[in-house]
C-alpha cells in the first residue's frame, strides 16, 4: 500500500465505520502483508491502540500490520503523541526500546518522550501530553530524518514549538530514512550520582543489531527522567514525515497493569420505571475484531445473559431491557470473547427521596496542548498556568469526581458540554468531525466512570457538544450562521452526537424527529418518587438575527404542549425540570448594568415567559447548567418572585466567566452580597436567591488581559463546581446545596447563601 494513499483512505474509514460501523475502508487499508519482523505487534484494533496506549489525537493513529501508524493529515502532523498508560520510570536505571520507521519522508523526528506529567499527579493527565512543549512535557530522545539519534527539551514555556537541543556526544555513521527501513531505538538509562543519570540512545538496524548511530547525554538531572512514557512522530517545517512504530519494550520500568484502558471506556444507563436502557462506549476498535458485546446481569449467584447488541455507530452498543427489576442492586458486566470487557452496579431504585446531582461544561485544559499559549499569570494572586500540571489540565476531574462521589448522589444529570470542541486541542472544522469528538467525548467517559459505572445517568447536549459556541436550534434547520438559528453540523453527525450521549435516556415523550431528521430527547419519567422532565432549551430556540420572527420561540410549540400534559402526570410527586441553560440572562457587564446575551434563555423573552408559565402551573424546580455563574433564582411572572424556583450550579471546569454584580444594592436581598430583584436586559424579572460569582470582577480581569475578555485559568481566582438537589419526601421538601469542584480534598463547605431548603409546596 503506498504511504501517500493513507490519509484518503482513513477519511473515507473514519466516515464509514464511525457513522455506519463498516469494516469496508478498513479491509481497504490494511490488507497489505504485514512489515517483516513483526516480532511484538501491537494489540489493538483500528483506532484504538491498545488497552497499553492512548493517541493524542484519535484520528492521528491507527493499528495496521501489527503497527501503530501515524495517519494525521498534512498540516497536523507535528508532535503526534502516544501516552503509554501503563509505564512509569520511577528507577534512574531502565531501558526502553521499540521499532520504527518512516511512513513518508521529510524533516522530522520520531522517538520517546521520558519524564512527562508532575510526579504525583494522575497518570492521566499526562497522558494527554499534546506537541507544545511546556512544564510537564517532558525530554525528546527521537531519530530525526537523517536517521541521527537526538535529544530535545519538551518542557520549556515560552517559544513552545522551538524544541531545543540538548548537546550530546555521538558517534556512529547516520544513514538518511528511507521508506524501506526498520530501525529499532534503544535509550537507556544509568545513574551516575544520587540526582544524576546518564541518557544513552542507540539507533539500531532491527534486522542486524548493528548500531548506526548513538547519542549520550552523560550529566542530566534525575528529575528530568522520572515520570509518564510516550511515543512521538514529528514532522517540521511544513514538511509531509509521518512515521511508526511497534514492539514496545522496558525493562526496570515500573509496569502498572490497572492503568489499562478498553476496548470497553464506560457505560452511560437508566433504570426507571422497570426499563432498562444502557449505552455502552467502547473505543475506536476495528469491527472486524470486535463486533458485538453482551450485557450480563448477576441474579442468584448465577450471571445471566440479557442481550448481545453490535457495536454501531460511535462504537456503541445500545441495550433496551423491559421488564427489568429495580426492588435490588443488580451487578451487571459487558463481555465479549469470554472475556470480562466492564463491570458495574444497577442501583435499586431509591426509596422515601432523592440525592440528585447536577454538573456542566466540563472543559478538559484551559490552555490548548497543540497550539501557542500564555504561561504567566497576570492578575495579581494569580498564578502559573504550567501547561501540562493540574493548573492548567482540568481533566481527570478527580476532584469534582470525589467530591460528586462524597455526596452518594442516587442520580447524576449532566446539562451539556460534556466537551469544549477547542480543548484540548484545536477544533476539527469539518462538517462530520467524528473522530475529533470522540476523542474529546471519551475524556468525559474517562473522567465520569467512577460515577456512570454504579449511578443512573441523564446526560443533555448543548451548544459546545455539537460544536457550535451558542446553538439557537430552531426546530433542526442547517444554517452557515448560528446567529439566525440552526445547526451549522451536519445533521448525521449531530444525531451521532446524540446517540452516544443521550440514547440511555429514558423513553422519549414523542420521539418524532425535526427538520433534517434530527432526532429528539425531551421527555418525562418518574424516579425516586419524584417526577421529572425533560426538555431541550436550545433545540428549538429562536436565532436573535432570524428576520420576520413574529413570535420568536424558546421551546416550541411541541415542547410546550409537552409541558402543559406532564403538569397532570405523576400526581402527588414533586416535580423537576432539566434542561440546558437558565430561563433569565443573570448577567451584569463590567459597569454593573444589565448585560445582553442571547446565548441565556432571556431570549427570547415571550418565549421564556411561556416556558416559564408552563413550569410554573406544573409547580416544578428548574434545574439547569451551561451559565458558568452558579445562581438560585426565583422567576417573575406578574412580579419579581411569583413564579418557579430555578437551581444553576457553577461550570465544573471551564475557561469563560460570567459575572452578576449590580452597580447598585437591589431590593429584597437574601442578606448576601448580589441578591435580590433584577430585571434582566431582556426585560424579564426575577429574584436572584444566591449567586457565586469568580474571585475577581470583570473590571480587575480587563485591567490585565489586553484585548479584554472574560477567559480565566486560574481556579484559584474562579469559583466552580456541581449542585446538589436532595429531595426529602418525608418532610416534603428539597434543599439545593452548592459545592466547590474540590469540596472533598479541601473540605470546603458550600459556597455562601446554600444551603437553600423549600417545601414543596413553595415550587
Amino acid at each position: 500500500m503506498p504511504a501517500a494513499q493513507s490519509p484518503q483512505l482513513i477519511h473515507a474509514l473514519t466516515r464509514r465505520t464511525f457513522l455506519g460501523g463498516s469494516a469496508a475502508a478498513l479491509t481497504a487499508y490494511a490488507a497489505g502483508p504485514a512489515p517483516a519482523h513483526a516480532l511484538d505487534p501491537i494489540a489493538g484494533s483500528g483506532h484504538w491502540l491498545g488497552e497499553r496506549f492512548w493517541g493524542n489525537r484519535l484520528q492521528d493513529w491507527l493499528v495496521a500490520g501489527g503497527r501503530m501508524e501515524c495517519v494525521a493529515e498534512a498540516g497536523m502532523r507535528v508532535g503526534r503523541t502516544i501516552a503509554v498508560l501503563t509505564h512509569e520510570i520511577q528507577s534512574p536505571t531502565f531501558e526502553l526500546t521499540v521499532r520504527t520507521g518512516t511512513l513518508e519522508l521529510g524533516a522530522g523526528l520520531c522517538g520517546f518522550v521520558i519524564g512527562t506529567g508532575i510526579p504525583g499527579e494522575d497518570h492521566r493527565r499526562r497522558a494527554l501530553l499534546g506537541s507544545a512543549s511546556g512544564i510537564g512535557g517532558g525530554l525528546i530522545a527521537a531519530v530525526d530524518d537523517q536517521g541521527r539519534a537526538v535529544f530535545r527539551d519538551h518542557s520549556t514555556e515560552g517559544n513552545q514549538f522551538l524544541w531545543p537541543a540538548l548537546a550530546a556526544t555521538t558517534s556512529g555513521s547516520a544513514q538518511p530514512r528511507t521508506l524501506s527501513e526498520d530501525l529499532t531505538l534503544r535509550l537507556t538509562s544509568r545513574a551516575v550520582a544520587a540526582d544524576t543519570v546518564s541518557l544513552t540512545l542507540a539507533v539500531l538496524d532491527t534486522a542486524s543489531g548493528a548500531i548506526r548511530h548513538q547519542a549520550v547525554l552523560p550529566d542530566l538531572a534525575w528529575s528530568r527522567v522520572r515520570g509518564g512514557i510516550a511515543l512521538m512522530s514529528s514532522a517540521r517545517d511544513g514538511s509531509p514525515a509521518r512515521y511508526w512504530f511497534t514492539g514496545f519494550g522496558s525493562s526496570d520500568v515500573t509496569v502498572l497493569p490497572e492503568r489499562a484502558l478498553g476496548p470497553v471506556m464506560g457505560t452511560l444507563f437508566t433504570s426507571v420505571s422497570q426499563i432498562l436502557r444502557m449505552t455502552v462506549q467502547l473505543m475506536p476498535v476495528d469491527p472486524r475484531e470486535l463486533s458485538s458485546v453482551s450485557l450480563e446481569v448477576l441474579r442468584g449467584g448465577t450471571w445471566k445473559r440479557l442481550a448481545t447488541s453490535a457495536i454501531g455507530p460511535g462504537y456503541t452498543a445500545l441495550f433496551y431491557q423491559s421488564r427489568f427489576p429495580t426492588t435490588s442492586a443488580t451487578g451487571y458486566r459487558i463481555v465479549a470473547g469470554g472475556e470480562t470487557l466492564y463491570s458495574g452496579t444497577i442501583p435499586a431504585a431509591p426509596r422515601g427521596g432523592l440525592r440528585i446531582a447536577s454538573i456542566s461544561c466540563i472543559k478538559a485544559s484551559h490552555r490548548q496542548l497543540d497550539s501557542p499559549s500564555s504561561w504567566a499569570p497576570r492578575l495579581p494572586g494569580g498564578v502559573s498556568l504550567d501547561l501540562y500540571s493540574r493548573r492548567n489540565v482540568y481533566f481527570p476531574h478527580d476532584e469534582l469526581v470525589d467530591s460528586i462521589a462524597a455526596q452518594q448522589p442516587d442520580l447524576l444529570v449532566a446539562h451539556g458540554d460534556q466537551l469544549y470542541e477547542t480543548s484540548p486541542t484545536a477544533k476539527d472544522t469539518r462538517q462530520a468531525p467524528e473522530l475529533d469528538f470522540l476523542y474529546k467525548y471519551l475524556m468525559w467517559h474517562w473522567a465520569m466512570r467512577p460515577l456512570t459505572r454504579r449511578v443512573p445517568t441523564i446526560v443533555l447536549t448543548d451548544d459546545h457538544d455539537v460544536y457550535q459556541g451558542n446553538l439557537f436550534g430552531e426546530g433542526g434547520v442547517a444554517t452557515s450562521d448560528p446567529y439566525l438559528g440552526g445547526y451549522v453540523k451536519s445533521a448525521a453527525w449531530v444525531n451521532l452526537v446524540q446517540r452516544v450521549s443521550s440514547w440511555h435516556n429514558p423513553n422519549r415523550f414523542d420521539p418524532t424527529p425535526i427538520a433534517q431528521g434530527i432526532t429528539v430527547g425531551y421527555a418525562a419519567f418518574t424516579y425516586g418518587g419524584t417526577s421529572f422532565a425533560i426538555v431541550e432549551d436550545r433545540k428549538f430556540k429562536t436565532g436573535p438575527r432570524l428576520p420576520g420572527a413574529a413570535d420568536p420561540h424558546l421551546l416550541g410549540a411541541r415542547q410546550e404542549a409537552f409541558l402543559a400534559k406532564w403538569a397532570g402526570m405523576h400526581a402527588g410527586q414533586p416535580k423537576v425540570l432539566l434542561t440546558g441553560t437558565t430561563w433569565a440572562c443573570v448577567q451584569t457587564n463590567v459597569d454593573g448594568l444589565p448585560r445582553q446575551d442571547p446565548d441565556s434563555n432571556g431570549w427570547p423573552p415571550k418565549g421564556r415567559a411561556r416556558a416559564v408559565r408552563l413550569a410554573g402551573e406544573a409547580r416544578a424546580l428548574i434545574v439547569s447548567g451551561d451559565q458558568h455563574l452558579g445562581h438560585l433564582i426565583r422567576h417573575g411572572m406578574s412580579g419579581f418572585a411569583d413564579g418557579p424556583l430555578q437551581f444553576t450550579p457553577p461550570a465544573g471546569s471551564t475557561s469563560f466567566q460570567r459575572w452578576f454584580q449590580p452597580a447598585a444594592a437591589l431590593p429584597n436581598d437574601t442578606g448576601t452580597p448580589h441578591t435580590g430583584d433584577f430585571t434582566d436586559a431582556f426585560g424579564n424579572r426575577f429574584r436572584v436567591l444566591a449567586v457565586v460569582n469568580p474571585r475577581v470582577t470583570l473590571k480587575q480581569l480587563w485591567e490585565h488581559y489586553t484585548p479584554p475578555g472574560q477567559d480565566l485559568g486560574d481556579r484559584g481566582l474562579k469559583r466552580e463546581g456541581f449542585g446538589m438537589i436532595v429531595m426529602n419526601h418525608d418532610a416534603g421538601s428539597v434543599r439545593m446545596e452548592c459545592w466547590p469542584w474540590d469540596a472533598a480534598a479541601t473540605g470546603a463547605q458550600q459556597y455562601a447563601g446554600w444551603p437553600v431548603t423549600v417545601p414543596y409546596s413553595a415550587l
